[in-house]
């Protein structure tokens, strides 16, 4: 928590902490609305806002009367610790009130495409698939959905029913998510290409748009004295 230094001098006013706090939440901000306290009220001269998730800022607002503010430049799907202090200057004594605090997640945005779809090695009947999460709202990936499509036959759909690596880490921190997510599907036929489409899933339930790679072969197909 942000620690306000000050100089306490003589006798302060006795500050109660901002009451009622409301937020409305967007995908990357969050507006926050509170009402004064109810002891010492009248001698307020600002308010200190702060918010927190792997880093912490703050902002002074002054005016007796604020009573609202917007926090832009926010990352969808993350929690956000808002801190709210009043503050006075009156008689030349500076003063904080106890902070109210709230923790608030932003909203989910859709993810955009993943990037860099490419297959890393094939055996038998299996395919294994890279991909790099999507650049936009990474954190509001819960999952991914994937068809796999016989190029001769594009009704000809196969799901992932192995999974041998999964290493993206659900976070509410603001650091984008980019790390290399690598799958084991099943296929149905050696010696066959496929069309490979993947698709993010938020958290919200929504699905982003989907990359589609042709032309992924499968493994030879082995002759009987290779069995």
């Amino acid at each position: 928590m942000f620690v306000f230094d000050f100089l306490l001098t003589g006798v302060g006013v006795n500050l109660g902490s901002p009451q009622y706090l409301e937020y409305n939440t967007g995908e990357e901000s969050i507006w926050i609305f509170w009402k004064p306290p109810r002891i010492g009220a009248a001698c307020i001269k600002g308010y200190f806002v702060s918010w927190e998730s792997s880093s912490e800022q703050t902002v002074y607002l002054e005016g007796n009367h604020v009573n609202e503010f917007q926090i832009t430049g926010l990352s969808a799907c993350t929690v956000y610790t808002l801190s709210i202090i009043a503050y006075s200057a009156d008689w030349g004594v500076v003063t904080n009130s106890t902070a109210a605090t709230v923790q608030v997640s932003t909203a989910a945005g859709i993810p955009g495409p993943v990037s860099n779809v490419h297959k890393q090695s094939s055996d038998d009947l299996i395919l294994v698939m890279c991909w790099n999460p999507p650049s936009q709202f990474p954190n509001c990936v819960k999952d991914y959905s994937v068809e796999i499509s016989s190029m001769i036959q594009f009704n000809k759909t196969t799901t992932s029913t192995s999974m041998i690596q999964f290493n993206k880490t659900t976070s509410t921190s603001t650091r984008q998510q980019l790390d290399e997510i690598c799958r084991a599907y099943e296929v149905q036929d050696c010696s066959t290409m496929y069309r490979f489409c993947i698709s993010p899933e938020s958290v919200s339930g929504r699905r982003g748009p989907a990359t589609c790679v042709d032309n992924i072969e499968s493994a030879q197909c082995k002759l009987k004295n290779d069995l």
